[in-house]
């Protein structure tokens, strides 16, 4: 199965280090914000947080959320009419 690579850009971003198999049964309070460089992982699929759908993403053992991914590069690298995820 092929799986999706997915990035999203530097910026705030919600992260997710608790267990794997619960990102997304997950409580709001469990997710921290936090500032990072752009993040490139497998997608995950999508989830409500604090009240707007956010695209998951898993990296490094980690996940994370945001708003707006682009496949394949962050945006800032990506084609011009790159489609958000």
């Amino acid at each position: 199965m092929k799986q999706n690579r997915v990035c999203i850009d530097s910026g705030y971003k919600y992260v997710y280090g608790g267990v794997a198999k619960r990102w997304k049964t997950s409580r709001n309070e469990s997710w921290d914000t936090e500032v990072t460089k752009a993040v490139c992982g497998t997608f995950m699929g999508r989830r409500n947080i604090d009240g707007a759908l956010r695209t998951v993403v898993r990296a490094g053992g980690k996940f994370y959320a945001a708003t707006h991914a682009t496949p394949g590069l962050p945006a800032s690298r990506a084609k011009k009419g790159t489609r958000f995820v």
